[in-house]
Parts: structure tokens; sequence; C-alpha cells
């Protein structure tokens, strides 16, 4: 405990985040209630309907920040890696953007049909020409030894604003001498190998399609993370450009904005 409050003291900003951070989340009912009034306003709250049971319901809270950071970066590119009512919001913010002439379209990527299909048929066909889906298999890579996933096929894109929120761990294939993120579990009896189970392991997920898209990326690339810390740890480390870092950790959100570098 004392070597926290140490932590704290030489490390005053990071104590002052967490600080309002723990003040935030005590409104998080607040905040959720306004977000849901800012899109009945705009007459877009019907499109957030669900679509199975089993789906995860609608964040608003999350949704409205995607909403306003699209509305007001207006890219022209946009990469969404896993699908859901994420995707529905960012329709109807390129949307809301055309019609203020700016004009942007959306490739998503996921690793799961099924929830593709839930997707695309919830999406009203007024927004399906802003959104191309994109359904690839996702595997277990390795970049400078560190254990990460990659999808086997992505846009032919040169993205300004990238959104990760996937893969899942249960979508990721494959392993690198026995480690996966989904682990497969065999019992051996008697030197007889019983029949195999599969379940997902614990291990959190660290996405690294990003670094492909870097070297080539605009001059305005922006990448919005739906929580997924590990991963901002790892892409903090191994993206080549500076970057500006903000994070809200009440919301879970955490941005990448590259910092202006002039062509030599």
């Amino acid at each position: 405990m004392l070597k926290k409050y140490q932590n704290w003291l030489l490390n005053p900003l990071s104590f002052f985040q967490l600080f309002f951070s723990y003040i935030k989340k005590k409104f998080i009912v607040y905040y959720e209630k306004r977000a849901i009034k800012f899109f009945k306003k705009k007459d877009i709250y019907k499109y957030f309907v669900s679509g199975e049971i089993v789906e995860i319901k609608p964040e608003f809270i999350d949704l409205k920040n995607i909403f306003q950071l699209i509305t007001s970066r207006k890219p022209k590119c946009i990469l969404e890696f896993g699908v859901g009512f994420s995707t529905i919001c960012i329709c109807l913010a390129l949307r809301e953007n055309e019609k203020n002439g700016f004009s942007g379209e959306l490739y998503t990527v996921d690793a799961e049909k099924s929830w593709l299909k839930n997707t695309e048929d919830k999406l009203p066909q007024e927004l399906k020409k802003y959104v191309t889906f994109n359904y690839s298999t996702c595997s277990v890579s390795e970049v400078n030894n560190q254990l990460v996933s990659i999808y086997d096929n992505l846009p032919n894109i040169s993205p300004n604003f990238i959104y990760l929120d996937g893969p899942s761990p249960e979508s990721v294939s494959g392993n690198i001498r026995g480690l996966g993120f989904t682990k497969k579990v065999t019992e051996n009896k008697s030197d007889e190998v019983t029949k195999s189970k599969k379940k997902t392991w614990h291990r959190r997920i660290v996405a690294s399609d990003i670094l492909l898209y870097e070297s080539s990326a605009p001059s305005d690339f922006f990448i919005l993370f739906d929580r997924r810390y590990v991963n901002v740890n790892f892409l903090r480390n191994n993206l080549k450009h500076k970057y500006t870092l903000k994070k809200d950790l009440a919301f879970g959100i955490v941005t990448f904005e590259k910092k202006y570098q002039p062509y030599p």
C-alpha cells in the first residue's frame, strides 16, 4: 500500500486520472441517460434495436463517443474490427457528414459470419451504401516475439480512422509452440489420448493488424480502442510513428492520434 502511495506522489497525473475516473463511474447511469437523450434528439435512437437475445446490448456512452468523433473528424475511410451496434452508429455518423458535404466510407472486418449477418440484417437499406462487410478467419501469429492475432484477409484500403473492438479470443485459431488465445485441453491416460475438449483460455487478446496499415497511413491517422488496454500497451510499444494518447478510464475509451510529421 505504501508503494502505491509513493507511485501516486511521483506520478500526480496518473493519480488525478484515476481519481476523476472513480468519480465519473459513480455517475455512469447519468451519463448513459444523457447519451440516450442525445440519440433521441437526433431521431436515430430507433436504429439501436437488438436483433437477438444473446447479443450484447448497445452501450450508448460508447456509441455517442464514436458518433461525435466521426462527425468532428470527418474521416474519408474508416476501418472497424468487430461488427455490432458500432457499425450502425458509424454509418449514421457518415450519413450526417454527407449531409454537411463530407463523404466517407466504412470497411468492417469480423471473423464470425453469424455476427456479420446479424449486423447486416439490422442495418436499414438507406445506411448500407456506407459500409462494406468483410469476413476473414483469424489466426495466431507473433510480432517481435510477442503473441498476437491477425486477420488472414484485410481490406486493401488506407484508413485514417480505425476502431478496434475485435476479434474475440474464441475467433482466433492456431497456436505458436502451444500458445494460443483458445485453449485445447487434451488429457492423456495410459498413453492413450482421450477426446479433445476445446474451451476459451483466459488470455487477453492482442490484435496486431493495425501495424500493417501504419506505414502507409494518412497524416490524420487516428485509432479508437474499446477498452482492450493490453492491446493499447502492445501498439504503443510497436507502432513506429509518434502519437498523442488520451484515456478516459471511466468509460474505457483510449485514443491514439498521429502527431504531425512533415515528409522530408
